[in-house]
């Protein structure tokens, strides 16, 4: 997906999900929890960029547009506030967070450093991502006449490069809560664990044809429309054969269970 500083990171992809109103029904799921966990020996600054989504109904909280109204469990100290803030994970520790019911959730988490189309002195490969959006199973919504109906999504952004590597767990269960649906490619494969790898270099990256993956200048997945900083990753090497990218199940019918973000390390 077409990565860049605060909201452009969902002008694709998670533009393509957002929908008309939900089914009023969906309003009795189970809400699909976030975690996100230090997997590498040192502590690590986490940052999440949520995406704007402005026009919702004023009686309908929508989605979570304050980084300081996700709160983690365990709680975390905020460095920022609005669309983007950044915390410390120490080694091994882990944090969740469940949106209400009626609420909604999508960003992208990165490690290191906010998210950026141009790699920055300290991250020369650029930098990924882990996209998200989550428990849109609410009549809040944004016009987009793609979509038919409420997705969930997840994927982890190569785009505009590789910093660090990133594992997402997909677990459907979530014991007490409802157990989720099972997260598909568009087609149809079930996934339940994706990781990208290094930038690897030109023309092959080690990141293309990965389930749950945009490999390095590829925003729509099977082609290289405009990555941002296209000097840098316009046309950077081949594409996907297939649109794999980005995994999505029905909000409205299969929200629940676990998405973990996993930090391992840096590159």
């Amino acid at each position: 997906m077409k990565t860049s500083y605060l909201t452009s990171v969902f002008l694709s992809a998670l533009l393509t999900i957002a929908t008309t109103n939900a089914p009023a029904e969906a309003q009795g799921l189970g809400q699909t929890k976030l975690t996100v966990k230090n997997d590498s020996n040192a502590a690590v600054t986490v940052y999440l960029t949520l995406g704007a989504y402005p026009n919702f109904y004023p009686s309908n909280p929508g989605f979570v547009q304050d980084v300081t109204q996700v709160t983690f469990t365990p709680p975390v100290t905020w460095t920022g506030s609005g669309l983007q803030g950044s915390f410390t994970l120490a080694r091994g520790a882990k944090v969740s967070y469940t949106s209400p019911a009626g609420t909604a959730i999508s960003g992208n988490l990165s490690f290191g450093t906010p998210p950026l189309l141009c790699p920055p002195v300290a991250y020369p490969n650029g930098i990924n991502l882990a996209e998200f959006t989550l428990n849109n199973n609410t009549p809040a919504y944004v016009q987009s006449p793609q979509a038919v109906q409420p997705q969930e999504s997840t994927d982890i952004s190569c785009v505009n490069g590789v910093n660090c590597r990133i594992v997402c767990n997909l677990n459907s269960n979530n014991p007490p809560t409802y157990s989720g649906g099972p997260w598909l490619t568009a087609g149809g494969a079930s996934v339940t664990s994706m990781s990208n790898l290094t930038l690897g270099t030109k023309p092959n990256s080690p990141n293309l044809n990965r389930n749950g993956i945009y490999p390095p200048g590829c925003d729509d997945c099977t082609s290289s429309v405009d990555p941002g900083c296209n000097s840098v990753w316009l046309n950077w090497g081949n594409v996907n054969k297939k649109a794999n990218c980005t995994l999505v199940r029905t909000a409205a019918t299969q929200s629940g269970g676990e998405v973990q973000v996993l930090f391992k390390q840096f590159y």
